[in-house]
């Protein structure tokens, strides 16, 4: 409902596939990555999640693009355990859509990292690359400074790191051996120069990778 008189997108893909998809994955032990464009997308995977999803069968299902969510759906993620990821470089250019073409209501529902976070305790963050830089620290940036355009749902600095290393590892159920530095886990990480949780607002989305070792070995 971008323009907050009534219209909306065109669903493409049809209910039984939605539904089928769901079942197929509880079935085989998969996660699935729920692409919601817009908050109307969010309330169809809201309408089949809740026919089959418990907290017994519950596989970390993500909601991708949650840029634009209704709070009425904040019971999705908190009820059943979606986990919301959101997409920090798109902000760029959402806000010029935004501004031309939301009404003041919805502006208020767009790019809500702090309380999107808050139903679950943590929140993904992803590129969309190629269409995006893929960098991480372009992502910090935004999600801690650009967003204070519309609302006051900027993360700390801690908060957006994070979004890109333990909570994306708990999400994918990988954190056992992901997602932090500690002895037994995997040896995966890279080396900066400069630090991301201390440098300046400018300095940050400038941070470049110097090394990058994976299971302990370096491979740049």
């Amino acid at each position: 409902n971008f323009y907050g008189n009534g219209s909306y997108g065109i669903q493409l893909i049809e209910d039984s596939i939605i539904e089928a998809a769901i079942n197929f994955s509880l079935d085989n032990n998969l996660i699935i990555a729920f692409h919601c464009l817009g908050d109307s997308a969010i309330g169809l995977v809201k309408r089949h999640v809740k026919k089959s999803i418990t907290i017994e069968n519950n596989l970390r299902f993500r909601i991708e693009h949650a840029q634009i969510f209704d709070p009425s759906d904040y019971d999705l993620l908190n009820r059943y355990y979606l986990i919301p990821s959101v997409q920090p470089n798109e902000s760029q250019n959402d806000f010029e859509f935004i501004d031309s073409k939301f009404s003041p209501v919805l502006k208020s529902k767009a790019y809500q990292y702090k309380s999107l976070k808050s139903q679950l305790g943590l929140i993904c963050f992803g590129s969309l690359s190629p269409l995006n830089p893929p960098s991480p620290f372009s992502q910090m940036y935004l999600a801690q400074y650009l967003n204070s355009k519309y609302n006051s749902e900027t993360l700390s600095r801690k908060e957006c790191f994070n979004a890109l290393t333990i909570y994306p590892a708990l999400a994918f159920g990988d954190d056992q051996i992901l997602g932090t530095l500690e002895a037994g886990k995997k040896g995966t990480f890279v080396i900066l120069n400069d630090n991301p949780n201390e440098t300046t607002k400018e300095k940050l989305k400038n941070i470049t990778v110097k090394n990058t070792f994976i299971d302990g070995v370096k491979i740049c």
